[in-house]
């Protein structure tokens, strides 16, 4: 890059003359190599090059500027290319450099999509493809050079044939393009079958083939997109029909993974095609949503039965998991105004509902049924709001859909089910007796203190985020969830014992679940300012109201040493918002708790000081994330260590001296 910067046009003649007389060479290994590093130095500047040229600088005095050359070199380059010396062949560096050149310069050659270089480009990356289920075999030089590379030239195609097809789909979609496109994807399965396509290569090509379908126009859509679908479909039935044949062999777990892992792989590509789908409804809406669906049911119809069987019998491998749950996400219906969608909900409900009651160790099915969840809030967040208020008698829009309640019914159980689950694992707030604590943190409760934690605590993190999103999207549907099956929902409610398990979790050793724990009860506390039932109001207050001086504590201790300092600027949000909402009389109070903690090993007087000033509005957010990171850092200092170390006096100098400035005498 810094032979570039210095001489320019000379770097670039050097490359686009190495490239014209290495393609018009005779084909040995030497010329190969050769090729390879000049494509290598070509690479290497393409951020440097494409930038350039975008600026599309006019001649001055009829010299040509400098993004002229470089363009004219490098339609020299592919101009050579487009031979497809034979040398490529034979070297996988060579042949990785080249995809790797049609990824970099990807905008260049879709930029020229009325001329040449764009089909060249094309041409050369769907060939590569098509060479990987026989290139390099066994026992060749080449090979043993593809096993000690990093990345397979394969690969570094699918890269290029994804930028080239995403960044120019009309190019291709016409009826030549999509059969070349449908003989490349036909071509992938035999691919994959030898090792040399990896799911996500294929993920690429296919992502890419998306685009390229979406900008079809809707009447003939329908058949290409199938067609593309089809041997995915027939993928999946073959494998789960060689799954069952190996258990009625009686054959070990060994023996079913890899056809369980190729299965998985092909869900993850219907999960892409549909996915893809979804986008294109988006973008170009039909008649109504239930013609929308048509497509993805006409798809889903019929390898459903057996992703239902898939999933019954096989979820408890965590690729089976991974693969089905993220197909629930990208099936969700756009719409559900209509009895097709609603129906396709159902459907996708009961498959979760498979996937939760399999034993895998791992939880990773239950984590897929969680994001499901929240996936599903986020975006129809107001059907399941409106579901929830109609059940309480408030008033609802005339225009709301008449399937909100059933709606709400599939994932109220969807999600009570879920958390049932693994309720064992999650800590003491989700296992106790209701009148053992009463949604109060055990600190609180007139019960004796119990300090069980989760164990599951991934599970525990998911549950946060989508209670975070509940708090965004749906927060009566949140205040009236019972906190299990068949019980009282105003008696025993989940966001009492969700709000305890928070507050036990702030001082979680695990980052991501004291981070999400701090989210979501920095997300209900917010939700107090904007709450349209006033009987919500009263709830949620009341269960805030019984944590807030737990809270504060728990967020001193943890910024006193304890945190990951991944987790400080969160800490301090919530404690900025906890401490301005409560009454000078309890924030004085909790502060004053807060303080006498053990942890509090260092500058007791300056943080009681600060955080009383933080209460009453004097402290911005920003300047407490400040405080608490320095505050986290003066206790990070070692005990042996002198306690009037720089740290520890900086600290304490600073902010006693900006109380000093605050508050003159």
């Amino acid at each position: 890059v810094e032979c570039f910067k210095q001489r320019r046009k000379y770097y670039m003649d050097s490359c686009t003359s190495a490239i014209e007389e290495f393609c018009n060479s005779s084909s040995t290994v030497e010329v190969s190599f050769q090729l390879e590093a000049a494509l290598f130095c070509l690479n290497a500047v393409a951020l440097e090059v494409t930038s350039t040229i975008s600026k599309e600088n006019q001649p001055m005095n009829g010299v040509p500027s400098i993004s002229i050359e470089f363009d004219q070199q490098l339609l020299l380059c592919i101009n050579a290319l487009a031979k497809k010396p034979s040398c490529l062949a034979a070297n996988p560096l060579a042949l990785a450099q080249l995809n790797r050149y049609l990824t970099m310069y990807s905008r260049w050659f879709t930029k020229r999509g009325s001329e040449p270089a764009l089909d060249v480009a094309s041409e050369l990356a769907l060939s590569t493809i098509a060479m990987a289920g026989s290139a390099f075999q066994y026992g060749e030089p080449a090979a043993d050079m593809l096993k000690e590379m990093q990345v397979s030239p394969f690969s570094e195609a699918s890269k290029g044939v994804h930028c080239l097809l995403a960044k120019s789909p009309a190019h291709f979609a016409s009826p030549q393009g999509v059969s070349s496109l449908a003989a490349t994807w036909e071509n992938s399965y035999a691919s994959a079958n030898r090792g040399s396509l990896s799911v996500d290569d294929r993920i690429n090509i296919c992502s890419g083939i998306c685009r390229v379908l979406a900008t079809i126009s809707p009447p003939v859509q329908e058949k290409p997109y199938y067609a593309f679908c089809l041997p995915t479909i027939q993928c999946i039935k073959s494998m789960a029909k060689r799954a069952d044949d190996q258990c009625l062999q009686g054959q070990q777990d060994q023996m079913l993974r890899p056809i369980l892992k190729r299965m998985s792989d092909e869900i993850k590509i219907l999960s892409t095609l549909v996915k893809a789908l979804a986008e294109i409804d988006k973008t170009a809406p039909r008649k109504s949503n239930s013609e929308n669906m048509n497509l993805s049911v006409t798809i889903l119809k019929e390898i459903w039965p057996c992703l239902s069987h898939v999933t019954g019998k096989y979820a408890s491998f965590n690729d089976v998991s991974r693969a089905i749950g993220g197909l629930l996400s990208h099936c969700i219906p756009i719409g559900l105004d209509d009895e097709t969608s609603v129906s396709f909900l159902k459907e996708l409900c009961s498959l979760a509902n498979l996937l939760i009651s399999t034993q895998s160790r791992d939880s990773i099915a239950l984590i897929a049924v969680l994001q499901f969840l929240d996936d599903f809030v986020a975006l129809h967040g107001e059907n399941v709001e409106v579901a929830a208020a109609t059940v309480l008698g408030a008033p609802v829009r005339a225009s709301s859909s008449p399937y909100n309640q059933e709606i709400g019914k599939l994932v109220e159980k969807l999600m009570v089910d879920s958390i049932q689950v693994k309720k064992d694992a999650l800590g003491v707030a989700w296992t106790r007796d209701k009148e053992q604590g009463q949604g109060q943190s055990p600190s609180e409760s007139k019960a004796e203190p119990v300090s069980e934690q989760a164990t599951s605590t991934d599970v525990l993190s998911m549950i946060f985020c989508l209670l975070t999103t509940c708090c965004r999207c749906c927060p009566t549907f949140l205040v009236h969830l019972p906190a299990s099956p068949n019980v009282d929902r105003e008696h025993d409610r989940l966001l009492n014992r969700a709000v305890e398990s928070a507050v036990l979790s702030i001082s979680n050793s695990d980052v991501e679940v004291a981070r999400e724990a701090i989210l979501f009860l920095k997300a209900l506390m917010e939700l107090l300012g904007r709450v349209q039932v006033p009987d919500d109001r009263v709830v949620i207050e009341a269960i805030l109201s019984s944590v807030c001086h737990t809270i504060v504590k728990s967020v001193v201790a943890g910024v006193c040493g304890s945190f990951n300092a991944a987790a400080l600027d969160p800490a301090a949000s919530l404690l900025h918002t906890t401490l301005t909402g409560m009454s000078n009389v309890d924030a004085g109070s909790a502060i004053g708790l807060a303080t006498q903690q053990e942890q509090v090993k260092q500058g007791q007087g300056v943080i009681e000081s600060y955080l009383t000033r933080c209460s009453t509005g004097q402290i911005a957010l920003t300047d407490l994330m400040d405080f608490a990171e320095e505050l986290w850092e003066v206790h990070q200092v070692s005990e042996t260590e002198n306690i009037e170390s720089d740290i520890i006096a900086g600290f304490a100098q600073k902010y006693r001296s900006a109380m000093v400035l605050d508050h003159p005498e």
